[in-house]
């Protein structure tokens, strides 16, 4: 995609990151989770998560944003594995999302190997992340690029439903 940009987030981001986030939830699980919780997510009150979220950011952690003419349009953010039975060496791919009218371009492909990248040079030798179960098209981009469910499963319960998720994994 012509004029796409990766580079580290900013504070100044944390809107559109939000905007990003919100948009890509309510698009890309509908159908998936309910409909009256897609509909409560809040732009302003995940802006402020992604505030705290970036003003607190450490060289362990890094996100990234993918934007065009200034307006990100997607982004990732990685670290540590906070999963209580990794490896010490296990990094986490903690979010990644592409507004829905730019995904097919290559975005996320860039985002996650500038991540893995970053997580290799961080140390790490493997990576981890968690994906809705139900969410075949997202678990099929995962496996085409080398990810694998490693059997884990866990679930969070959110309001009046679960969201059940898979554990990915592939190493650096």
């Amino acid at each position: 995609m012509e004029d796409l940009l990766v580079r580290q987030a900013q504070l100044d981001d944390a809107q559109q990151i939000a905007l990003v986030h919100v948009e890509t939830w309510q698009n890309s699980y509908l159908g998936l989770i309910p409909d009256s919780y897609l509909q409560s997510l809040s732009v302003p009150q995940r802006e402020e998560t992604w505030k705290k979220k970036l003003e607190a950011e450490t060289s362990a952690t890094h996100t990234l944003v993918a934007e065009i003419a200034g307006t990100v349009i997607g982004f990732i953010d990685v670290g540590a594995s906070r999963d209580g039975d990794s490896p010490e060496n296990q990094g986490e791919i903690y979010a990644i999302y592409v507004d829905q009218d730019k995904q097919g371009f290559g975005i996320g492909t860039q985002l996650l190997n500038q991540a893995m990248a970053f997580l290799k040079g961080s140390g790490f030798t493997s990576v981890a992340l968690w994906v809705l179960a139900e969410n075949s098209s997202s678990r099929l981009w995962y496996e085409t690029r080398g990810w694998h469910a490693d059997g884990h499963v866990k679930s969070e319960h959110r309001g009046n439903f679960d969201l059940i998720e898979v554990r990915y994994v592939r190493h650096l």
